[in-house]
């Protein structure tokens, strides 16, 4: 029992027991928050290991300090410490089994603290929960028997349900192959102990806590260790509060969408993970799991294991297993080389593939380290790089550059075994001397001198075969090798033969590019030519043809400046695509486009870096029949060059939008002529029909008061007669409104549309026209065109020439038959001595003919016309 005399109060808040500080805690809240937080950061399993050492030390400095205050020694002290423990309100213990010195000892337990608060906090264990009280059995029973070799086996556990708890304690090789409580005697035991801290400084694996801004907030010291080891040296040095993609620059592709799905609730585990930063390569195991507090995410935890190491073992283990493999398997590839180039010669494959497919063929079937194909300028007395490839990968970042420089540096050499049809070997020498030889040479640019020596460490030597296709020198195809420097005759034979039938094959792509490329520049111009004349709106036309062209040859603008035919000037009209044009920019260009309009041809300027002229430009004249119109202009993108082949294109286009042009703006003067020419059509008609009509009306209406009072019966007449030429006015309006709007026309009945003819040619001639219907079938929308189209000409043929008293109409309707038939009684005429076009009839005759209709005109002199006009359905 702990006695008052044994817990001495040394100041305010320092409580002492023997040479150990104490401390009253609320087990509930402290001990049980502590376990709910390591089993969050670690787990269940490392969270009882690191409680049962804690135990083991907290038992073991408890028993140092307690057993020099008692007078007992062996058994009874063990008792003591134990009763001690069990009065700290820790459960209840009762020893069943004591065997001293240690043979066995077995202690059951009531309500141990760790089994109550899964109770009380309703959890259920698999497995025995109580690791602290075994740590603490541990230690009591190791230092007060004087050993290192006691451990402890839990067997039952309330916590998980069974009666009691039981711990026995024995020697460690009694124990055999069961899970036991181990001691470890601590140099430290008789400081305060932080579980959390110490499990975070001393885990094998790195541990940083990161808050939802990708902010390091902690970090033990394996994670520290691993930032010294692989952290930039461009990047902010490791401190809480640093961002992470500051102290690790480069690594934001691959990680931010870890990150983002961590703090989305995914808890994320990667093998082998390749990570990068500032250059620096690792590989990692890792762990990324959300921190939660309050239900939401405040954090990411991070868990990594390095093994790279093993990564790079590994890689190197596979790379000498697939160096093994191409070995065993090259000769078998060499033999198939050349059947894969004989494949390509007639494969139609565009040039760059097929020159990019060789070179890789040649590395990886001949055995070479890598392949580079060049084209020669015998004029120039130049090489030009146009492919290369290496071993297993494309060329690193500036690799190819320095590989043409190589070559490029020793052109005369290469250029002269080319013409003379001689493959070359070289060896490069002692790799010193070559590099002494290098680093001294003052002819090597110093910006290239270090790749230059990467390179020569690299390969030591070169066969060069040349490449000639119809007795023209087109390229050198050049083969570096590692070991061995000298080439097997098998090789030299099959590398001359392999660039034989190269030459065959890129002959033939280059003969088929090129009429690919005529086939698309044809298409290219129909296409601009269809959608230039696609409308006849002239900014839609220009719009359109210019985003065509912009996606055609790539280019980053393109424009039209129209010239203005009466001053002169020119004006920016159209811009593709839509963007501002610095003022200065804008009048350099006109300046440059009255230029082109002066000397009529076009004027290119290429990228010059000198004058800060980074784009090439084609300025075009626009122009049809020499009246020039306007100038195009084509801006290509930063870097590039218009060949021959896009600025003969770019004529062709320019031919073609002064086509459209012109065609745009005569179709607006068509357009604007049709306009005034209606208007004074439908001015003519107002005035011939409608206005005289209207006038006459007014004149009656003016009379018809006096009239009326002097002669009521002339007056009824008068009044008669006014209605009737209201009606008539009326009907002309209607009639005029079809004209304008033929919509009417189509959704009007046939026997409607006449009633309207009829009504309006009484009002305005004063001759009587009866009308008669019979049937209620409307024929098809062209044949009722017709029949209202000769019904018109008619009446107007009537008021014209006839000079008749009465006008007959009768119209006839059946589903298969259509008949109308008109009838004055005029003077009539002589169909033979009267030409039908003086009167509308050779008209009349092709709109009949038109839906196989039979027109019948029967007429003679002083006695009338009649008109027959008869269709049926079906009738040719």
């Amino acid at each position: 029992m702990i006695t008052p005399a044994s817990l001495i109060e040394k100041s305010v808040g320092f409580l002492q027991l023997g040479g150990a500080r104490m401390a009253l805690l609320d087990i509930e809240s402290g001990f049980w928050g502590i376990r709910r937080q390591m089993e969050a950061l670690i787990g269940d399993r490392l969270t009882n290991s690191v409680l049962q050492q804690a135990g083991a030390n907290g038992g073991a400095s408890f028993a140092k300090s307690f057993i020099p205050t008692l007078d007992q020694t062996g058994a009874s002290a063990f008792t003591a410490c134990l009763q001690t423990y069990q009065s700290a309100g820790f459960g209840e213990f009762k020893i069943t089994i004591l065997d001293w010195p240690i043979g066995r000892i077995r202690v059951q337990a009531n309500q141990t603290f760790e089994a109550w608060m899964m109770t009380q906090n309703n959890q259920s264990p698999n497995a025995p929960c109580c690791a602290y009280t075994a740590g603490v059995l541990v230690g009591f029973v190791n230092i007060i028997g004087e050993r290192q070799d006691v451990v402890c086996i839990e067997g039952s556990c309330q916590g998980k349900g069974d009666e009691f708890c039981q711990f026995d304690l024995l020697p460690a090789e009694e124990a055999r192959d069961q899970e036991v409580v181990s001691f470890s005697l601590d140099p430290g035991l008789g400081r305060q102990l932080n579980l959390l801290e110490m499990l975070f400084e001393r885990m094998p694996m790195g541990i940083a806590i990161f808050d939802r801004e990708y902010c390091i907030q902690r970090y033990n010291t394996t994670w520290s260790d691993f930032s010294k080891r692989y952290s930039p040296p461009t990047g902010t040095p490791l401190a809480p509060g640093v961002g992470y993609f500051d102290h690790l620059p480069g690594s934001e592709q691959s990680v931010i969408p870890l990150f983002k799905r961590v703090l989305a609730g995914e808890t994320i585990r990667e093998d082998a993970m390749r990570f990068e930063s500032g250059g620096i390569v690792s590989y990692w195991d890792v762990v990324l799991a959300p921190l939660i507090e309050n239900d939401n995410i405040s954090g990411i935890l991070n868990v990594t294991t390095d093994v790279t190491e093993r990564v790079l073992l590994q890689q190197n283990l596979e790379g000498r297993v697939k160096e093994r493999t191409r070995e065993l398997n090259r000769r078998q590839k060499i033999s198939d080389s050349l059947r894969d180039i004989i494949s390509m010669i007639n494969s139609n494959m565009p040039l760059e593939t097929l020159i990019d497919r060789a070179v890789k063929i040649a590395v990886r079937q001949l055995g070479a380290a890598a392949c580079i194909l060049h084209q020669f300028d015998i004029d120039k007395k130049t090489i030009t790089h146009l492919a290369s490839y290496k071993m297993e990968s494309t060329f690193e970042k500036g690799e190819t550059r320095h590989f043409s420089e190589l070559k490029v540096s020793g052109a005369d050499k290469y250029l002269q075994a080319t013409l003379e049809r001689k493959p070359t070997y070289t060896n490069y020498g002692p790799l010193q001397e070559r590099l002494d030889e290098i680093r001294q040479d003052p002819t090597i640019p110093e910006s290239i001198k270090e790749s230059r020596i990467a390179l020569r460490q690299r390969f030591s030597g070169s066969f060069s075969v040349p490449l000639f296709i119809q007795d023209q020198v087109y390229g050198g195809m050049v083969f570096y090798y590692t070991e061995p420097q000298d080439f097997s005759d098998e090789q030299i034979h099959l590398g001359m033969a392999f660039a034989e039938q190269m030459a065959v094959a890129i002959e033939n792509a280059r003969l088929y590019q090129a009429e690919q490329d005529r086939q698309r520049e044809l298409q290219m111009l129909l296409d601009v030519a269809a959608t230039a004349n696609s409308s006849l709106d002239f900014d839609e036309t220009l719009t359109k043809t210019l985003d065509l062209v912009v996606d055609l040859v790539g280019a980053s603008r393109v424009g039209i400046i129209l010239l203005d035919e009466q001053t002169g000037a020119l004006t920016p009209h159209t811009l593709r695509p839509d963007q501002a044009i610095d003022p200065n920019d804008l009048a350099e260009i006109i300046t440059v486009c009255q230029t082109v309009i002066a000397s009529n041809e076009m004027l290119y300027v290429s990228p010059d870096i000198d004058k800060n002229l980074f784009e090439p430009g084609a300025i075009l004249p626009v122009q049809i029949r020499r009246k020039i119109l306007g100038v195009l202009v084509i801006i290509g993108s930063q870097g590039g060059e218009f060949n021959q082949e896009q600025l003969v294109l770019f004529k062709s286009i320019s031919d073609q939008l002064g086509v459209a042009m012109e065609n745009a703006r005569l179709f607006e003067s068509a357009e604007d002529a049709a306009i005034a020419s209606e208007r004074n059509r439908l001015a003519r008609d107002l005035h011939d029909a409608v206005s005289q009509t209207l006038f006459s009306a007014s004149l009656i209406a003016d009379v018809l008061p006096k009239l009326w009072k002097r002669d009521p019966e002339a007056g009824e007449q008068k009044l008669a007669e006014l209605r009737q030429l209201t009606r008539g006015a009326l009907s002309e309006m209607r009639t005029l409104l079809l004209e304008l709007r033929p919509a009417v026309l189509v959704d009007t009945d046939l026997g409607d549309l006449l009633r309207h003819l009829t009504t309006a040619f009484t009002g305005r001639t004063r001759i009587p026209a009866k009308l008669t219907l019979d049937g209620q079938v409307d024929p098809p929308l062209n044949v009722k065109v017709v029949f209202y189209r000769v019904a018109q000409e008619s009446l107007n043929n009537i008021n014209k020439h006839a000079e008749a008293t009465q006008v007959f109409i009768d119209l006839q309707c059946t589903e298969k038959l259509t008949k109308m038939e008109i009838k004055d009684d005029g003077h009539g005429f002589d169909p033979q001595a009267v030409s039908p076009e003086n009167l509308g009839l050779s008209i009349m005759r092709e709109r009949s003919e038109a839906i196989g209709a039979q027109l019948v005109i029967q007429s003679d002199v002083e006695a009338g016309t009649c008109i027959e006009l008869l269709w049926k359905d079906g009738q040719e």
